[in-house]
């Protein structure tokens, strides 16, 4: 199972070509953003992030959205989805329920996350503790 922690980091790895629209099938997502930023009330609001990466190629990223959106809602009506909340910031208790919803195991607070939640910091000690799941930032 694959677990994407950054809206902007997928965008990213699917405009690379290193993620496709297969491996966000049944996968985790807890993203840095408020849910907001990627269903606006008007869905037709341009999204600043998919039009900086695929700025050059705006109908790929028209499409690369529309992926986005829709295995983000097949993943939110199973309990795999979490956003950033307004004015806070995300929590390793927060990834960690959404894991256990997905039966995946918690990874384990280290002395490494004093400074807060951090996405390569979360990468790595979840690759340390032999996660089962696979981790992208």
């Amino acid at each position: 199972m694959k677990v994407f922690l950054s809206f902007t980091g997928l965008l990213g790895l699917m405009r690379c070509g290193k993620i496709k629209e297969e491996d966000l099938q049944g996968a985790v997502f807890y993203f840095g953003c408020a849910r907001e930023h990627l269903f606006p009330e008007d869905l037709t609001e341009p999204n600043k992030n998919v039009e900086a990466i695929f700025r050059d190629d705006p109908g790929a990223g028209a499409k690369v959205l529309a992926v986005i959106r829709e295995k983000v809602l097949d993943a939110e009506a199973k309990g795999w989805v979490g956003f950033r909340h307004l004015l806070e910031h995300n929590s390793l208790a927060d990834l960690n329920d959404i894991l256990a919803l997905a039966a995946l195991p918690e990874i384990q607070w280290t002395n490494d996350m004093a400074h807060g939640y951090s996405y390569p910091v979360v990468i790595r000690i979840a690759e340390e503790q032999g996660h089962p799941a696979q981790f992208f930032g």
